[in-house]
């Protein structure tokens, strides 16, 4: 077991991680956009800081 989200080789939070630091969508990935859209493109309508924070459950 990973003492990290970073480390967890089999969940997408590893390389949301890595994208964030580089500043890279994961191709594999659905991106995130904060607000919902007229014919917005297929994506996660939460943004991706508020994510990680969920995931880390810690208020930055």
């Amino acid at each position: 077991m990973a003492s990290t989200h970073e480390q967890a080789d089999f969940t997408s939070i590893k390389l949301r991680v890595k994208g964030a630091l580089t500043g890279e969508q994961p191709k594999r990935l659905l991106s995130f956009i904060s607000n919902e859209r007229v014919n917005q493109p297929k994506a996660i309508t939460f943004s991706l800081q508020d994510y990680l924070v969920q995931v880390d459950g810690r208020v930055e």
